[in-house]
């Protein structure tokens, strides 16, 4: 078989290239999309890029009683973030599900609850899509090179 052929046969497989691709960019990015997720949730947005808020609330974010104990722990009283503890968000980590997608959840024993009562918890809002992209192609550009240099 040349050479020409040899790349031939590796481009018809580009596909497969490609989840490999994903699969080694999801594992190696972990940590930060996980980070991503933290850090979208203390600005109170969703991952719709809208503000998170309580599933059929028509009432401010905090009661005024509310605000002032978070206050009083140095928390932000602007938005919901879902942060008290911090243990919902120390928890926050994924799984690599399949060779293309990765899931996000928290092992805090408020996971359930939380993700009942606020719409898009977990997930990418649109400007972190961009992000996640931008983490991820290096890597499936350098497993197809690897590949076809091969």
């Amino acid at each position: 078989m040349s050479k020409l052929e040899a790349i031939i046969n590796k481009l018809k497989n580009i596909k497969a290239l490609v989840e490999n691709g994903v699969s080694i960019a999801i594992v190696d990015n972990k940590d930060r999309m996980e980070e991503m997720q933290r850090e979208r949730l203390e600005k109170g947005i969703n991952a719709d890029g809208n503000p998170l808020k309580r599933n059929n609330a028509s009432y401010p974010a905090y009661s005024n009683e509310y605000a002032k104990r978070r206050k009083s722990k140095g928390l932000q009283t602007q938005h919901p973030d879902l942060k008290v503890t911090g243990d919902f968000h120390e928890g926050i980590t994924s799984q690599k599900v399949g060779k293309k997608k990765i899931t996000v959840y928290s092992k805090d024993y408020k996971n359930d609850f939380l993700t009942r009562q606020y719409d898009g918890v977990f997930g990418f809002s649109p400007a972190q899509r961009e992000q996640v992209k931008a983490l991820m192609i290096p890597t499936i550009e350098r497993v197809i090179k690897q590949e076809l240099a091969a």
